[in-house]
Formats: C-alpha cells, structure tokens, sequence
C-alpha cells in the first residue's frame, strides 16, 4: 500500500486502510487504477516549507517505511524506518531534492534532530496495543534572557491507537505565551479532517487536542508515521518531568501515557514549602513496617514536587546514616505474585490488582506525586534496608533543593527487622509484622508467590534480590526461611548520593 519504487500513481493505495501496528491493509485497495496530477497520491511539501529565505539553516531528510503483517507478527515492525538526509534545490518556481547523506538504517527521520543539534532529548513509548511513539523536545532560553522556548516532536510511528492530546504541566504562577502547531495536509482521497490542534492553557498545563474518536472518527488525530510539533514560551526555565499523550482510539486502559521531558519548573516567586506526603492509614493493608520498602501518600495535587528520602537510624549500618535518594520514575507493577508488569491477574483479598512503585535516584524525578492519591507510593530499593527509619519529605521543583527552608516537614518511616513480613493470613486481610521471625511470614511469602487468596501484598515479602524485583518467587521463599534460621541480611550496605 505504500509508495514502492516503480510503482506509478494508478499503483499506489492510501494510507489510511492500513493497520501499522499489525501491518494489516485492506486488499483490493481503495483508488486502486485512480491517477490525477503531478503531485496525486505523492509526498507533497509547501512551497514555504521549502524555500531557502523562508527557513534559513533548515536540513531535510526522507523517511522511507516498510509495513507487512508477517515482520509485525514476528516483534520487527519497530527497526522498519529508515532515513536520508536530502538537499533542496530552489530554481524557477520549483523545487527539487537530491540524497546529500548515507541512509541511517533502522531509525525513523525525527533522530536526526538529536544527532545534528545538540540539547534534545528523546523518548520512546508504547501505546497498550503495543504501537510505538517517539517524543523528541528541546527546552532553553530566548535570546531575550527572559523567557524560555519549549519545543516537541511527537512522532507515531505504527500506533493504530494514534494520538488525541498532548498536554505539559505548567506550574502555578508561571506564564505561558506564542503557543505554536504544526501538522501535516492530508490529500488524495485520504479522509481525515484537517483541523489544527488548538492551544489551551489552563491553571496546570498546556494542551493540544483535536476531537475525540466519539465525535469524529476522521478527525485530525497523529496517525502513523506522521510527526506533529508543539511549541510555546514561558517565563520559567524548563526541568525534567512528565508530560502527557492521549490516545484517540479506544482500546485497552490506560488511555494516556506518561513520558519523561522537559517543561516549566516553578515559578521563583512561588517557592513554598510543599505539604509532607503521609503514611498509609492503620487500617490499609499497604501500611508500613516492610522489609525493603517504604510506602507513604503523596500531597500537593497539582504542583509538581520531588521526595526525598533520608536514611535518619539503622541498626545494620550506622555508618550509612545521613544518605540522602531522590525517589524515582513510578511504574505500574502486578499484585499477582509472579507477575511484574501488566496486563494483570486478578488477585482475591487485595483492594487492587496492581500497585504503583518507584526506586531511588541521585536526581529529583518532578511530577503531579499528589495526582496519584489516594493510591499510596511504594518505595523499592536496594537502600532500603530492613531495621531502619527513614524520612521523607517534598519539595517544589524548580526551587533550590539544598535550602531546608523550601523542603517539607519529614515524615518517619521504619522497616521491619529482616524476615518479618507479616502476621497470620488465616483471616483477611493478613496482619501486620509484630517484631518477631517465624514461620508464619515464610507462609505468607509462600501464598503471595502462588497468588492464594489474602496473600499478603507483594511489597511485604519481596525479600530478593539485593535490588527489590516485584516478583515473587522460590528465592524470596529462601531467604524468609534464611532469615528464619538466623541467618542475617547479607546485602550491600546502604549508598547515598553524592552531594
């Protein structure tokens, strides 16, 4: 169905009968025979997209896509981009191009925007169904010394889902303005609506968005292999956080996804200190005094903040006391106990079939942590020791980290002693550690890594490896019953960050 070499314009079908993510088209094609003018059924350029005074130090390049049903069967479909860089040559009105470069094998053209300019960062993605993303975006300041341009590329590459929204956190205070769009022309019999995105900024972010699939099926959503850009200025220089794309077609959950990028941090003149995030209640089975993890409930919905965490006692490694983590990207993790990520089974006795989780970094992760309440955070890591208190606190991003004064008040969170993971499953939920090794924790390990009913929740008993899984299994079950013999925790000490 696509534009192959030899084919005339009578040859060539359209794109929109054709299913990237599983490399299905339909066979015989639409316009099948149908030719028209130079440019029907072609890749068609505006002029002022072209012409050298108008785009002064532009580079093009070519992108040529192969897709067939039997390379996605077999995982392939996502090396099947290649690209050209291509000079333009302007002369009588025309415009023509010829190859100025080697063909980069195996990536789609948007990386070249990373390899000839410096500053840009790249994130792939995956839609549920598996189709693939790309969002490219550089953040830096204006020659005015004032402001700061934020630009995106979102690329689809053989998402059938395609995409609806794309949206930025913008923090309290900061101003927003020249939010920019740019699309492509669809053509030659293709039906999809031409409607730019428009811009709206709101309180917490800025967003694109055409119609929804319920309101029109053709409309101007990012098809496959098709960019879409984003732009806009603010008077906040950018930070490392989260930024948001949402799905057209429905399909399964989530509908949006979640990518690491540039954008706005806070305002200066809104550095506050950031409520302290909270423990689970008494009566939630994600309650603390866990082996290897910390579980708090993060505050300040709508302001994005880091969390840091302090090692303040431990028993084991008095020498680690002071080391200071930044809690990291959350993911989605499966309760079932031998399951890591979804899709999940479901699992009898828990209030949910998955949790959210997080390790520790050296660098502050920013992001909405409030949006995910009342769903508590369960904090995994190889430095996360049992038989320790840690502290936990918030703080805006885009405020200065080492000043106390911008951080929140802490709260203390402490792990159980190695190997005690829980009291009796016999009624559920299961209770909680009680300060004392006995067989009745390496049960409980037992029933979570055969996923029984009232098992106890997978970040109670994932005891192994050195850097915790979100798996259960026969290693977890051995070191319970290590630990249960008396055998003490032999995993690395504790390794703080590097100020």
């Amino acid at each position: 169905n696509g534009d192959q070499a030899g084919f005339g314009a009578g040859g060539l079908g359209p794109r929109f009968e054709v299913d990237a993510t599983t490399g299905e088209f339909e066979y015989p094609y639409a316009f099948q025979g149908q030719s028209g003018n130079a440019i029907y059924k072609r890749l068609q350029v505006h002029n002022i997209d072209l012409n050298p005074p108008d785009n002064p130090g532009a580079l093009y390049f070519v992108e040529g896509h192969y897709v067939t049903p039997d390379d996605a069967s077999a995982g392939n479909k996502n090396n099947n981009a290649s690209y050209r860089q291509v000079a333009v040559i302007a002369g009588g009105g025309t415009f023509s191009i010829s190859f100025n470069g080697p063909t980069e094998r195996e990536e789609p053209a948007l990386r070249a925007w990373q390899d000839f300019e410096s500053g840009v960062q790249m994130q792939p993605f995956d839609d549920p169904e598996g189709g693939s993303f790309l969002l490219a975006s550089k953040c830096g300041p204006n020659p005015d010394g004032q402001t700061y341009h934020y630009e995106y590329a979102l690329y689809n590459m053989n998402s059938h889902r395609s995409a609806q929204r794309f949206s930025i956190p913008i923090p309290a205070g900061v101003i927003v303005s020249n939010t920019g769009f740019h699309d492509v022309d669809y053509h030659s019999g293709e039906p999809y609506a031409g409607t730019d995105w428009p811009a709206s900024v709101s309180e917490v972010d800025v967003a694109w968005s055409c119609q929804t699939f319920a309101s029109n099926q053709n409309a101007n959503a990012l098809r496959w292999g098709t960019t879409y850009n984003f732009r806009f200025d603010a008077d906040s220089a950018p930070q490392t956080t989260t930024v948001t794309v949402g799905y057209f077609r429905p399909g399964a959950a989530p509908n949006e996804s979640e990518i690491v990028a540039c954008a706005p941090s806070i305002s200066p003149n809104t550095c506050l200190p950031a409520a302290p995030p909270e423990e689970p209640p008494v009566s939630s089975q994600a309650k603390n005094a866990k082996n290897r993890y910390l579980t708090v409930l993060p505050k300040n919905a709508g302001l994005n903040t880091a969390l840091r965490v302090t090692l303040v006692s431990s028993a084991q490694f008095p020498d680690a006391v002071g080391s200071q983590w930044w809690v990291g990207e959350p993911k989605t993790y499966c309760e079932n106990g031998g399951q890591i990520e979804p899709p999940c089974a479901v699992v009898t006795g828990v209030p949910r079939f998955t949790f959210k989780s997080a390790g520790l970094d050296c660098t502050p992760h920013c992001r909405d942590w409030g949006a995910f309440s009342p769903e508590p955070i369960h904090i995994g890591d190889m430095n996360i020791v049992p038989n320790a208190v840690y502290e936990v606190q918030a703080v805006a991003c885009g405020c200065d980290t080492s000043d106390p004064a911008n951080l929140s008040a802490p709260i203390a969170v402490a792990t159980s002693i190695y190997g005690d993971t829980n009291l009796s499953c016999e009624m559920c939920p299961c209770g909680e550690p009680e300060g004392v090794i006995n067989i009745i924790d390496c049960l409980g390990v037992v029933a979570r890594f055969g996923s029984t009913n009232c098992a106890p929740l997978k970040t109670r008993v994932d005891l192994e490896p050195a850097e915790p899984d979100r798996q259960i299994n026969i290693a977890d079950v051995s070191r319970c019953l290590e630990a249960f013999q008396g055998l003490p925790y032999d995993f690395p000490a504790p390794a703080g960050c590097t100020p």
